[in-house]
């Protein structure tokens, strides 16, 4: 609640989950308050009380609305290291008077800190899946475009037994640290699904892939007769016409569980 010239909240008890932030990510962290002065009432210089890793956090002012309700404060920061981080309260300043709320005051919040850990930094490699157009779509699709490429974006594949098609992966790593390893793995069983045909070792020649940094890794795939296939995470869906379907390629975004490696 807020009133009498300082600001104290009041929490529910709430069941802790792990926290782990990434450093120099930008964060988050929000503050159900109550005005009980019955006028709106300016919260100035909201900050947190912290120790562990450096966290640099952006002063917040509000002005809360008059009535009793909870209203949301957000504040924003980023931790500047890795290790742990404990938060141990917040400051604030109402009606010019400066003053701290640790958690070890505030109601149903039996710890006295909240545990956050802190991680190195990691790339993340974005990964969209390309079809190679075939010959009859090309030459329709050259009298539309003037011969623009034949490569297009997918985010589902049907194939056929007996068929073959040319795709694409297409990586780029969207982090801040450059990837200096990437394990492709295809999930399924070899005897299951359509014969895959690719060249992870030309993935190395692209390493260490540095942020911003893209390229492209061609693949074939060879239908099989199977009514049965089902990989890890995602869709398919076979019929009796012997067609293989999978989806789940597009927009594929990873955050590495060791530091620049995937």
């Amino acid at each position: 609640n807020l009133g009498g010239g300082s600001a104290r909240s009041s929490g529910r008890a709430a069941k802790h989950r792990p926290v782990t932030w990434v450093e120099g990510d930008a964060v988050s962290i929000r503050l159900t308050v109550r005005n009980s002065l019955g006028v709106e009432v300016k919260i100035s210089n909201i900050g947190l009380v912290s120790e562990g890793v450096e966290l640099e956090v952006r002063p917040v002012t509000v002005v809360l609305d008059s009535h009793a309700d909870n209203q949301t404060v957000i504040i924003e920061g980023g931790p500047r290291g890795t290790a742990d981080l404990r938060i141990l309260g917040y400051t604030h300043t109402v009606l010019g008077v400066k003053s701290s709320s640790l958690l070890t005051q505030l109601p149903a919040i039996h710890d006295a800190t909240l545990k956050v850990e802190v991680v190195p930094a990691l790339p993340v490699i974005e990964l969209t899946c390309q079809q190679c157009r075939n010959r009859q779509e090309e030459e329709n699709e050259d009298e539309k475009i003037g011969g623009e490429s034949s490569w297009h974006e997918v985010d589902s594949i049907s194939i056929y037994a007996g068929e073959e098609l040319d795709y694409r992966l297409m990586m780029k790593n969207v982090g801040s640290v450059p990837a200096l390893g990437i394990d492709l793995r295809w999930l399924g069983a070899e005897e299951d699904g359509p014969n895959l045909v690719i060249d992870t070792a030309a993935i190395l020649k692209h390493l260490p892939l540095q942020p911003g940094g893209s390229f492209e890794l061609p693949f074939r795939l060879r239908g099989i007769n199977n009514q049965n296939y089902r990989p890890e995470d995602c869709v398919s869906v076979a019929g009796s016409d012997s067609r293989w379907s999978n989806s789940g390629f597009n927009s594929l975004q990873s955050r590495l569980s060791h530091p620049q490696s995937l």
